[in-house]
């Protein structure tokens, strides 16, 4: 199913064994891709047979279709429409990662899922910080290293 991955996060995708075909569409093209209203991050479109009377806009889309070949190593960025097929059996690892560029997106995320207000806001606070020591952290590492 064509998606994006949840709370903003990054993915690193190492082919381990097996061939998988990728079809990836950047976040631009959202308009054309037709997002559940329920679940903004997964599409209506069946990549297989779109339906165009139902679906005109996913036209004029345009994916980037590659095959992942075992020991290659994918980046898909935050937002990044994907979807995948198995092309042989496969072995595949994925690791989806949170940095200064989605802390936000992720904090959003777990506070509005909590049904307590106050933990809600206690959750907000605490990642708030550790966004902030991780942020002062690698800064001063990277200065050590420099």
């Amino acid at each position: 199913m064509l998606h994006y991955d949840g709370i903003g996060t990054h993915a690193f995708l190492m082919q381990i064994y097996g061939r998988k075909k990728f079809i990836i569409f950047p976040p631009s093209q959202a308009g054309h891709l037709y997002p559940w209203p329920e679940k903004q991050n997964f599409s209506q479109i069946d990549i297989d047979k779109p339906d165009l009377k139902r679906f005109p806009l996913y036209a004029n889309a345009v994916p980037t279709t590659f095959v992942l070949e075992p020991g290659e190593l994918l980046f898909v960025p935050s937002h990044w429409w994907h979807t995948t097929k198995m092309l042989t059996p496969s072995i595949t690892i994925s690791v989806n990662t949170a940095n200064q560029s989605n802390w936000q997106e992720l904090i959003e995320f777990v506070a509005m899922r909590q049904p307590n207000p106050f933990v809600s806001l206690a959750s907000r606070a605490y990642l708030t910080g550790a966004g902030a020591w991780r942020a002062w952290r690698d800064r001063n590492w990277s200065k050590s290293v420099n």
